[in-house]
């Protein structure tokens, strides 16, 4: 026998009844290793903090093999309800060994406090031994099962934000958002850095009125869409992660004057390209984010009321940040 640490995978916290979790388990039994009622009893014995569920929006543990007997290595992958995957590999010499091994890592997963102490050996029908497979004709070669690649999940939020704009109106500005985010993530046999993700966002900033010549007023306003592109991710603990973005906008920057006409145009085209990044909590079905932004319009436009009296140039660069709220809708 050997002994584990305390597994790295995701550990998240539930709101079932008395800390009661509803789990999924998966289990590919390999040749004569012990069964999933094995697994599940040991399991069990170590931690009450978990029933099995058929629900659709339970984690997920799967248990799967790979090797022989003397060279074994179980695999745990732990799916969380958001679409995180987690994985923890056990070699060991007999079945019996990698699947206790097994069985206590999950344990810990679900339940930080779960018992380490060794269990009584449970009794268990025994394993079907495996069925030889007919010797391969001359002419025909024998094929060994190959692996399924890893695959991908998808999972999609919406969600509302606000914050404050800065380079976009005269003055720093209170803004806010609406926004649809669809994610991509590696499954086994690791999450990667990889991680694309697009968002969709719609908002605008509140007006803003700056004085103009002896007696009159202006009023800027924002009202635009965003579209970010975020290949990467970098997990920085458990439940939260860092998205660095390219961005890009457009939408119409607005201006009226109850002084004299100002400019030609009132309303005016905003394009702009950029960075951005974000930091994100995930504590499903729901997710708390704040992040940044730095941005640069394609084109400055100027407002003026005058030839030589100009009220606002748009500067080369602007920025701002934001925090929000958002809900998964599948994972």
């Amino acid at each position: 026998m050997f002994a584990i640490a305390t597994p790295s995978l995701a550990r998240e916290t539930t709101n079932e009844a008395a800390d009661v979790e509803p789990i999924r388990i998966e289990y590919d039994t390999a040749g004569a290793c012990p069964d999933r009622a094995s697994f599940e009893r040991q399991l069990f014995a170590r931690t009450t903090r978990a029933r099995i569920a058929d629900r659709p929006d339970s984690r997920t543990f799967a248990v799967r093999f790979a090797g022989a007997s003397g060279s074994l290595t179980g695999v745990l992958e732990v799916r969380s309800r958001t679409g995180e995957v987690s994985n923890r590999e056990v070699p060991g010499e007999s079945c019996e060994d990698v699947v206790g091994a097994l069985a206590l890592a999950a344990a810990l997963v679900i339940d930080p406090h779960a018992s380490t102490a060794p269990i009584p050996e449970i009794a268990s029908a025994p394993a079907t031994p495996p069925v030889s497979a007919p010797a391969a004709t001359r002419g025909e070669a024998s094929v060994s099962p190959v692996p399924a690649p890893a695959g991908w999940r998808s999972t999609f939020g919406v969600g509302l934000a606000g914050g404050v704009r800065a380079g976009t109106l005269p003055s720093a500005a209170p803004s806010a958002m609406v926004f649809a985010d669809l994610a991509l993530r590696k499954g086994v046999p690791s999450e990667g850095a990889f991680a694309p993700s697009v968002r969709v966002s719609f908002g605008g900033t509140l007006s803003q009125t700056v004085p103009v010549a002896a007696s009159g007023s202006s009023s800027f306003g924002w009202l635009g869409g965003r579209a970010d592109l975020c290949p990467l991710r970098a997990r920085i603990a458990t439940s939260l992660e860092a998205r660095p973005c390219a961005a890009f906008e457009v939408g119409a920057l607005s201006a009226s004057t109850d002084a004299v006409p100002l400019g030609r145009t009132p309303t005016r085209p905003w394009v702009a390209g950029g960075a951005a990044a974000f930091l994100r909590w995930n504590a499903a079905p729901i997710f708390l984010e704040a992040g940044a932004q730095l941005l640069a319009p394609f084109a400055r436009h100027r407002f003026y009321v005058g030839p030589d009296s100009t009220v606002f140039l748009v500067p080369a660069v602007g920025g701002g940040g934001w925090i929000g709220i958002g809900v998964f809708l599948f994972s």
